[in-house]
């Protein structure tokens, strides 16, 4: 790790463009108008953004989607065929992900834009759905931003079932899918229960599977990076196997 930060530490005063007008505590703006991770953030970059599957604990207002964003960049960047789908759990949540403008521990200044954003008012589940399966039908990786895309928990529940169903889920491959609000997962094999007498009896997210397909099938060039304020669900049941936990590396920013 510090040999690292060391090389990531080596960026210049020029490319990295602090603004000298600026004298407020904590304003980590330049001159072009690119914000420079936080503390925090920077540290979480620094550990994770060479791990294919990464835990992220932060705090509420910590800045979660600019660590999302900056990791899922870095990894775009040294894969050119990764392509990364965002998940969060309800449409509002969407914005604070679609324009982000900010400078790496690299120095690398970069305007993060989301090619498809499926979270506006007027789209729903089914239409989606079928978005997201084109989407990964005809990968295209001459713009990145065209290699991100944004949806629901539920859309990515329903996409991955409809390929489970159609058999193709091989589809899923050079892929890096970053869960937001990772607190509603459910391990895939929580308790020996089958999920669909969870999701009757409890409306679980199911979401736990495709994370479980995912890790079974990593050698395909997928990863996962799930953030969330808190890891623990709440309701005694487990996010992860003891596997996936063991092989996932995790990052905690205390409150």
């Amino acid at each position: 790790m510090a040999k690292v930060q060391d090389k990531f530490q080596t960026a210049t005063a020029a490319r990295v463009g602090r603004n000298p007008l600026s004298t407020a505590i904590g304003d980590t703006t330049n001159l072009r108008g690119f914000d420079q991770l936080r503390e925090g953030q920077r540290k979480g970059w620094l550990q994770q953004h060479d791990k294919p599957f990464r835990i992220n604990n932060l705090p509420t207002g910590a800045g979660k989607s600019y660590l999302i964003a900056a990791i899922a960049t870095h990894r775009m960047f040294e894969n050119r065929k990764l392509r990364t789908w965002i998940c969060v759990p309800e449409t509002s949540i969407a914005d604070g992900f679609l324009d982000i403008k900010f400078t790496l521990p690299t120095g690398m200044d970069w305007h993060w834009e989301i090619g498809h954003p499926l979270c506006g008012e007027k789209q729903n589940e089914a239409s989606n759905t079928r978005y997201v399966i084109d989407w990964l039908q005809h990968p295209s990786t001459k713009y990145m931003k065209g290699r991100i895309l944004i949806s629901t928990h539920a859309t990515a529940v329903r996409v991955y079932q409809m390929l489970a169903e159609t058999g193709r889920l091989d589809l899923l491959k050079d892929l890096n899918l970053e869960i937001d609000e990772g607190h509603h997962l459910l391990n895939a094999q929580v308790e020996g229960i089958g999920h669909e007498e969870i999701d009757a009896e409890m409306g679980r997210n199911r979401i736990g599977s495709l994370v479980n397909h995912f890790w079974e099938n990593r050698k395909r060039g997928l990863e996962v990076g799930i953030t969330t304020a808190t890891f623990a669900r709440g309701d005694g049941y487990s996010n992860l196997t003891p596997e996936q936990l063991a092989g996932f590396s995790r990052f905690n920013l205390p409150y």
